[in-house]
């Protein structure tokens, strides 16, 4: 994926950022007009109380004592929260005059509008109104609504603000991890550190850092295998370079087809080392086909016919020993591989004369093969070293690769089984690979 492509994908951390100052200014936008609605009404609830109050004090007082304001002739600019105006039977509107008594009334004069409450003097009986103009009290309810919804849009600012820092920090994390992983040596990876991150990211950089230690040791075991390989070949080569410089030398037709033969014998060997090179690197990077159920006794007895003329060539009794008929999963020939490796390298240990037992049965859902040696058996400080690719440390001098169990053990990883190999109390190796049974 290039550069151009990335930019065109919508940003998480601006989408992330998005929804929450939708969702909370969508939130907040819901509960300030609610509570504006509540406030509003609330207030005018509570000034026509007020006017409905001072309408009862003015009532109890003397009529001669109350400084009376025309509302017909009131101007808007006075700045007068409330008026007391006596009616005049003959200076009055009928407007006014018609105003009911303890009733507060909306009235229309002159172009604004009033809040009017109409009542009676209890000393003299006569008519009065209290008025208020409703935008004063509009502007008181303007007033109290701007000073409760005032904090509360600051305090939606300064939270917003907060989240987006929030949000910023943690992804700045990952964008640090990113620079640390791009700036790593392929050759030593290192661990990503996640005691920073939040709990939610931290099982996905554990993942990460999995892979990359699983990266670490597939690298450190191809670079050791390269190494090694490079070494195994130059022997060999170097060998047929010199027979092949040999033949120049013979002295006659017999010794040149002596020559000749030596020649072809290395050129086996190499070819022999070439294709457990191949299957090795093959089983190591999972090149498989389909699984398949195949029996475990029809292979193992092709394999026995295949191996007979090596047997036969050192004396050695190689037998099946009476085995139950099972079935298991099989990958190609990756089980065809594994017998042919482990009865070969114990036919290669077994002195002329010896003996090798092959054997299967079941235990406990698992099916178990079992190689049999009357060899020398294996000295118990390379026991751990044996499944390594090129190692032979066997005090016997011995023709072979050092490939055949590191390839048996890369096919067991493969197939789901485990292999071991042991010393058995009578003297030689026992060799063992059991797989759970389809």
């Amino acid at each position: 994926m290039d550069g151009e492509e990335i930019n065109r994908r919508t940003s998480l951390q601006k989408r992330l950022v998005k929804v929450i100052f939708i969702t909370v200014v969508s939130l907040s936008l819901l509960g300030v007009i609610g509570a504006g609605i509540s406030v509003f009404n609330e207030a005018r609830e509570l000034q026509d109380a007020f006017l409905k109050e001072s309408s009862n004090m003015v009532s109890t007082m003397n009529t001669k004592s109350i400084q009376s304001r025309n509302v017909e002739k009131f101007n808007p600019s006075d700045d007068e929260a409330l008026i007391v105006h006596l009616i005049n039977e003959d200076e009055d509107s009928e407007q006014l005059k018609s105003v009911k008594t303890g009733v507060i009334q909306t009235v229309n004069i002159r172009g604004a509008d009033w809040r009017i409450l109409s009542n009676k003097s209890d000393r003299d009986g006569s008519l009065f109104v209290v008025a208020q103009q409703t935008v004063e009290r509009n502007e008181i309810v303007l007033n109290v609504m701007i000073g409760i919804c005032a904090p509360i849009i600051v305090m939606l600012i300064v939270i917003l603000l907060l989240i987006n820092r929030i949000i910023s920090s943690q992804f700045q994390i990952f964008n640090d991890l990113s620079v640390s992983l791009d700036s790593q040596d392929p050759k030593n990876l290192e661990q990503l550190p996640y005691n920073d991150l939040s709990t939610e990211f931290i099982p996905f950089i554990k993942s990460i850092n999995g892979l990359l230690q699983r990266t670490k040791s597939m690298t450190s075991k191809q670079e050791r295998f390269i190494a090694d390989a490079a070494h195994e070949l130059r022997t060999p080569v170097a060998a047929l370079s010199i027979l092949a410089e040999n033949l120049k030398k013979a002295e006659s037709n017999e010794d040149l087809a002596k020559r000749q033969e030596l020649l072809l014998t290395g050129f086996s060997r190499l070819r022999k080392l070439v294709n457990q090179l191949l299957d090795l690197s093959r089983f190591q990077n999972d090149y498989f086909e389909k699984v398949e159920i195949v029996n475990l006794n029809d292979i193992t007895k092709l394999v026995l016919v295949d191996l007979h003329h090596l047997a036969e060539s050192k004396n050695i009794n190689l037998g099946l020993l009476p085995s139950e008929d099972l079935q298991i999963e099989n990958k190609g020939l990756c089980i065809n591989q594994l017998i042919r490796n482990a009865v070969e390298n114990a036919l290669i240990y077994t002195r002329s004369g010896g003996r090798v037992d092959i054997s299967i049965k079941s235990l406990d859902g698992f099916a178990v093969f079992k190689v049999s040696d009357s060899g020398p058996g294996l000295n118990k400080e390379i026991m751990s070293k044996v499944w390594d690719p090129f190692f032979r440390g066997q005090a016997v001098k011995v023709e072979g690769s050092g490939l055949g169990l590191s390839i048996i053990k890369e096919i067991s990883q493969k197939l789901g089984g485990e292999v071991f190999l042991e010393n058995k109390p009578e003297g030689g190796a026992l060799f063992t690979y059991q797989q759970k049974l389809p």
